[in-house]
């Protein structure tokens, strides 16, 4: 069973001759502290801590460029600011604390959608049928890489940096 299979098979509850062995990601703080902890400083990203722990290779790698979550983003604002800690809106509406020297996930305070009204203000940025959310090629490109058999998964470009 290849892996194209495997992971088609086990997301339909179908039986499969083991689970998909992903990773979702890692943040570089991690790899450096796994690197202070012995992991080889070759594996840098990814693609090699797949190969170093001998998992599948990951749809997280095979994105296509999709503005796939609120859109138009709203303009990121610092709302407050200390030595160590930002409170930001960001693209997508919400109200966080971050810090700053540090990847972490992010304390939240508020989200765009509070109440009906603020979903009825929301609602034409959740349009998916707006063509500005893909690629030009988009097409194209979803067509090879079904051809190739690839699983594909989806990224906002806004979200890559």
């Amino acid at each position: 069973m290849n892996l194209r299979e495997r992971y088609l098979r086990y997301m339909r509850f179908e039986p499969v001759d083991r689970i998909p062995l992903m990773e979702m990601g890692v943040l570089d703080d991690t790899l450096e502290r796994w690197h202070a902890e012995g992991l080889p400083r070759w594996v840098r990203d990814l693609r090699n801590l797949e190969d170093y722990l001998n998992l599948d290779r990951s749809w997280n790698c095979n994105w296509l460029p999709i503005h796939e979550q609120i859109y138009p983003p709203f303009e990121l604002k610092v709302l407050e600011e200390t030595e160590t800690d930002q409170v930001i809106s960001d693209p997508m509406g919400v109200v966080c604390r971050q810090r700053k020297h540090q990847q972490t996930i992010p304390q939240y305070i508020r989200f765009p959608v509070e109440n009906e009204a603020d979903y009825d203000k929301l609602l034409p940025r959740l349009n998916g049928k707006d063509a500005r959310r893909y690629p030009v090629d988009f097409d194209d490109e979803l067509r090879w890489r079904n051809e190739r058999g690839e699983i594909i998964g989806i990224i906002d470009p806004c979200v890559i940096n």
